[in-house]
């Protein structure tokens, strides 16, 4: 029987656990971020970008066409998200739409017509999916989120008339316990959602995610296991639109591809990373690499899915000794886009295979002894790619494209054959890629601006005349992170080590002896940072009554613990702060984790301060926060070091993001539990902002729990 839902919308709240109990913990967390922390980055005021009407006409007139397409890009300000467009034939900088800064997942489905995930909430799942009309310029809700559930993801059809909508309830700070959700809709009667899966998240028991709608309305599905190190390409099944007819995918199981398969632009195939079996069972999990499975460490080859025939297609040419890990579609030319790690370094880097022609050509994103490291992020001619410069600092990741991704510091159309880079200027510090589209696509969209192709210190003069300082929320781990992704920088060594029979630990990164490792961990290891989350250290210290027993159970994923840890810690309060476990003391308990939530609150108070005043400025904010001269004079030693920029911008997070971001449960618990996060962002010149307000500091009593932690946005 069809199964089918009344609509009803519920609002999501961030809750917070207290803990009653009677000795002092002291936690010093050291966030040196790869992918986490909440951030800052260079916005504009549009006020502070008058454009003469006589400059715009004298630019268009000399404006020589760059390419027949349209790049869409999306960026944040203090208050809102903005879509925007420019013409690369024409060089017109187009204002698409001016959104609410708590939405996700923008995609243009006419030139009149945007939907996107919106009311996102601090774990960034949204209330609903709504549209949004460029000629009213009015947001309206199209499909609620289930009661008590939060929208994560969807998928559309090629012709954006069907979704697939992926809802999820956390269980507690992780998805253990959770519940999870798919539903299809059809826009055209968007009041009726039909439930295609409904399940339990379970240890070792995989769900099902949506990564394909067809425009028939048949549903392509993943399946991951939730809070593993590498729980994705865990199996395909499909689905037929009302779910009353769902299959298992034989030519699909797990153990047979390692990456999430990603839909051609016209429907016809899934594009995905396979794996041969060379190398024994692909569902073998290899304990000397970190218990990945082999099919996610060596995916060794390039394939796609017939999804009328359901029949996958190897495509040829293609070494098995290679490794693929990223495979996806390049939506300009319709061909498949991939990344290639070799033993031989000088074949590294990014490809376009032509399916047509069963042929493949490197794509160049640079030229020799460039110094930027450009990416690329898809072709626009024969010759031409559009590419740019990811900008490292973990706040720049955005969510307002189809993936969390890195946002970009610069946009450039590159010409590889005459080598020649025509820098895209469209007077925003960081932007966000959405798609390209044809040229002249938003017809009556407003005009805001011009193409600035200048070069160099002009250029920068002009970027630095709109830069102002605000503060945006991080978005770690990103959304795949809710099918628990690793700590970046283990799966690249691993796969390295893999591909080139090595056993490098991660923490060596590129700084081995060894050339061909060290060129596989930083290709790989960037293109993971770009697109997926990190993990923090934490060294945890306990205080209190010698021979108390304490059970402490970190609620979020942990690795590398310098004690034992199954699930939870069980331990032994020795003398003057020691750790008693298994027999062995311990000064403090070490670990790495990922942050339970995706999208930190915003910020918009702070202080910057020169850097060798670092110390006076966490010594005013500990005092006033509560902390005591021991838990001060910790956090100042644990930061030496740590900054090297001229300045730096000091803030912190609320008790209710502090205790969320590092949830800890303690047995017996604590009559009063204090958490700070602080946020610290190096700077190269000063900033402005807004002096913090400081909340009343409760009475330490009874058993106290204390958790000092710090976040350096790099």
């Amino acid at each position: 029987m069809e199964q089918k839902e009344e609509i009803k919308p519920q609002t999501n709240s961030l809750e917070s656990k207290e803990n009653p109990k009677s000795f002092l913990i002291f936690i010093v967390v050291a966030l040196l971020v790869l992918g986490l922390s909440a951030g800052v980055y260079l916005g504009t005021k549009k006020e502070q970008n008058p454009q003469a009407p006589q400059e715009q006409k004298k630019e268009q007139a000399s404006f020589n066409s760059i390419s027949k397409h349209t790049l869409v890009f999306g960026y944040w300000d203090s208050n809102s998200s903005h879509i925007n467009a420019v013409d690369l034939n024409s060089g017109v900088i187009q204002e698409v739409a001016v959104l609410s800064s708590n939405i996700k997942k923008v995609t243009v489905v006419s030139p009149q017509k945007l939907i996107l995930i919106n009311q996102t909430d601090s774990r960034d799942h949204g209330k609903e999916i709504a549209s949004y009309d460029l000629g009213s310029k009015l947001t309206s809700p199209l499909v609620p989120a289930s009661s008590g559930f939060g929208i994560d993801d969807y998928v559309s059809s090629p012709g954006k008339r069907f979704l697939a909508t992926w809802e999820v309830i956390p269980g507690g700070s992780s998805l253990l316990g959770g519940k999870s959700r798919v539903y299809s809709v059809d826009l055209q009667n968007p009041e009726v959602k039909n439930l295609i899966y409904d399940e339990t998240f379970s240890a070792g028991v995989p769900v099902h995610y949506p990564v394909a709608v067809l425009d028939n309305g048949e549903i392509f599905l993943d399946t991951f296991e939730a809070n593993t190190t590498a729980g994705w390409a865990n199996g395909m099944s499909v689905s037929n639109f009302t779910g009353q007819d769902k299959k298992v995918l034989s030519s699909m199981l797990s153990g047979t591809y390692g990456t999430q398969p990603t839909l051609s632009p016209d429907g016809k195939y899934l594009a995905f990373a396979g794996y041969d079996g060379s190398l024994g069972s692909g569902i073998f999990s290899v304990a000397q690499n970190e218990n990945f499975r082999q099919a996610i460490l060596s995916p060794n080859t390039v394939e796609i899915l017939d999804t009328n025939t359901k029949q996958r297609i190897r495509l040829p040419k293609l070494s098995g000794l290679n490794r693929y890990p990223n495979v996806a579609w390049d939506h300009a030319s319709g061909n498949v886009i991939y990344s290639l790690i070799s033993k031989n370094s000088a074949n590294n880097g990014v490809y376009l295979y032509d399916i047509s022609k069963s042929d493949f050509k490197r794509l160049r994103s640079s030229k020799e002894g460039e110094q930027n490291d450009y990416s690329v992020i898809s072709t626009l001619s024969n010759n031409n790619l559009l590419s740019g410069i990811k900008d490292p600092s973990s706040s720049s990741l955005g969510n307002l494209g189809e993936k969390y991704a890195s946002s970009f510091s610069e946009i450039s159309v590159y010409d590889y054959a005459l080598e020649k880079r025509t820098l895209i200027g469209v007077n925003q510090s960081l932007i966000q890629y959405l798609t390209v589209l044809q040229n002249n696509y938003f017809k009556d969209a407003r005009e805001i601006g011009r193409i600035d192709t200048s070069k160099g210190a002009d250029r920068e003069k002009n970027q630095l005349q709109l830069q102002t300082f605000v503060l945006k929320p991080s978005l770690e781990p990103k959304r795949i992170e809710q099918q628990t992704l690793p700590i970046c920088r283990n799966l690249a060594a691993e796969q390295c080590n893999s591909l080139l029979g090595t056993n490098f630990d991660s923490d060596q990164k590129g700084k081995t002896s060894n050339n061909q490792y060290n060129a596989c961990f930083n290709q790989q290891f960037k293109e993971l940072r770009a697109t997926q989350g990190a993990c923090s250290d934490s060294p945890l210290y306990l205080y209190g009554q010698e021979g108390q027993r304490i059970e402490i159970k970190i609620e979020t994923d942990i690795s590398s613990s310098n004690i034992n840890y199954n699930g939870n810690y069980n331990v032994v309060l020795g003398k003057k702060g020691a750790i008693i476990s298994g027999g062995r003391e311990v000064d403090n308990i070490s670990f790495d984790y990922v942050s339970a939530l995706r999208r930190l609150p915003r910020l918009e108070y702070g202080k910057t301060v020169r850097s060798q005043d670092l110390s006076l400025i966490l010594e005013e904010f500990g005092k006033k926060l509560g902390l005591n001269d021991r838990e001060i004079n910790d956090l100042i030693l644990s930061l030496e070091g740590k900054i090297s920029s001229p300045y730096v911008f000091v803030s912190f997070y609320d008790e209710v993001a502090s205790k969320a971001i590092l949830p800890i449960s303690f047995n017996p618990a604590p009559d009063i539990y204090k958490n700070i996060v602080f946020f610290l962002k190096p700077l190269d010149a000063p900033l402005v902002s807004v002096a913090p307000q400081f909340p009343e500091v409760p009475q330490r009593q009874g058993f106290t729990a204390v958790e000092v932690s710090y976040i350096i946005d790099n």
